[in-house]
């Protein structure tokens, strides 16, 4: 039996996966080479610390996951349900729309802040991710302050969207205030 990236074990039944590999086959090979390929490392070295748990070692275990919730056009996504995890696992890992993905993401001091030399103020910017728009959230004397408004922007928006987390996974919508809020 020959490893996907030193650790994955295909067991499915010989010949389960052919030439035109299954969307489920394609997405755990991802999933490994985030966790174990030097050269992902590289280029991204934030998924050094990243693993695989030891059932969704098995691509069967992994199939099984992704058979059940898997919606098409959706990411999954390890770190939103439990922000800081870096195990890809069924525990913390669930489907979710894309523009929700990159919601919680860039979360700094500065995100949703720029300097305005000609008023020498900070100006604060949301971005609505379902409506693509960008929104002008004021002026303020600090990088702080500006980046207050922000934080105060994205939690609304949260707010909005919590039915719609609460219906993919009771723990989403919490994850994403405790992500923004720790990181933000």
């Amino acid at each position: 039996m020959r490893l996907v990236c030193g650790v994955g074990i295909n067991d499915l039944a010989k010949g389960a996966i052919g030439a035109q590999k299954p969307e489920y086959y394609k997405m755990w090979t991802r999933i490994l080479n985030r966790c174990y390929n030097p050269i992902v490392h590289a280029k991204q070295p934030s998924y050094e610390r990243c693993s695989i748990s030891d059932s969704w070692v098995n691509l069967s275990a992994f199939k099984e996951f992704h058979d059940d919730k898997f919606i098409p056009t959706w990411e999954l996504d390890k770190d939103l349900i439990k922000p800081g995890n870096t195990i890809y696992g069924p525990e913390h890992c669930v489907f979710i729309p894309k523009w929700l993905n990159r919601f919680a993401r860039g979360c700094d001091l500065k995100t949703g802040t720029s300097y305005n030399k000609q008023h020498k103020l900070f100006g604060a910017y949301g971005h609505d991710p379902v409506d693509n728009k960008k929104v002008f959230l004021g002026y303020y004397k600090t990088v702080e302050d500006a980046h207050r408004q922000w934080l105060r922007y994205k939690l609304n928006l949260a707010l909005q969207y919590k039915d719609l987390c609460d219906s993919i996974d009771g723990r989403l919508y919490d994850g994403i205030v405790r992500k923004l809020t720790v990181e933000g």
